[in-house]
This record gives structure tokens, C-alpha cells and sequence, in this order.
């Protein structure tokens, strides 16, 4: 899947996938 298309600003690279549920989280809703 292509996150960067909404963090572009930021890399998955060292993200636990936590915070990575958490950014989705905020994005979704």
C-alpha cells in the first residue's frame, strides 16, 4: 500500500506499527 500518498512528509522507516495504526486512525476517523 502507498501511505506516503498521505504522509509524504514522513517515512514508515522506524514507525512501530502502532504509530502507524495510530496515523491511520487520525486519518480515518
Amino acid at each position: 500500500m502507498r501511505y506516503n500518498h498521505f504522509r509524504p512528509h514522513m517515512s514508515l522507516d522506524g514507525k512501530t506499527p502502532d504509530e502507524v495504526y495510530n496515523d491511520f486512525k487520525l486519518l480515518l476517523g
